[in-house]
């Protein structure tokens, strides 16, 4: 039988990026090693190169929503959930105007 997967345990996990979009345009190879993991204590990590940070996550909004905080050089993040599945995760975010959007797969 297929049990039900809560939402923190589909996101904790490590995720790599499918595909990467600003405004529709695909910029995935900009981000080709950007990488994120979640935990269940609500510990946020994230890699890119030389470039990491970590942070503290939760759901809100009935889990349509993940706040991002405590990040290294960061502004406080809202990400609005797409698509979350066990081995993959769709999200986007507002940078001012612009539409950043990301496909994640389990790493």
């Amino acid at each position: 039988p297929c049990a039900f997967r809560s939402h923190t345990t589909r996101l904790s996990n490590s995720w790599k990026v499918e595909n990467y979009k600003v405004n529709g345009i695909d910029f995935t190879p900009v981000v080709a090693a950007y990488t994120e993991t979640y935990s269940k204590d609500g510990s946020y990590y994230y890699s890119w190169g030389s470039i990491s940070g970590n942070g503290k996550w939760q759901f809100q909004n009935h889990n349509t929503e993940i706040r991002i905080d405590g990040t290294s050089d960061q502004s406080d993040l809202i990400l609005f959930v797409q698509k979350l599945e066990e081995k993959e995760y769709w999200f986007f975010y507002m940078d001012g105007n612009d539409k950043i959007e990301f496909h994640m797969l389990v790493k």
